[in-house]
């Protein structure tokens, strides 16, 4: 895969297509709640990250 592959779209078999490859990891390191849950912090994180674009 070159690097300019990196901003096409992925397509999966099912599910909505990405509109490029960069993907935000699953885990965070001591960042959830004891119950494993999503804290606040976690939470007002993403809904930054998803205003970026």
């Amino acid at each position: 895969m070159s690097v300019s592959d990196l901003f096409k779209p992925l397509t999966f078999l099912h599910g909505s297509p990405m509109r490029n490859r960069f993907m935000l990891a699953p885990l965070t390191s001591q960042q959830s709640d004891f119950d494993g849950t999503a804290s606040k912090y976690d939470q007002i994180w993403m809904e930054q990250l998803a205003k970026g674009g």
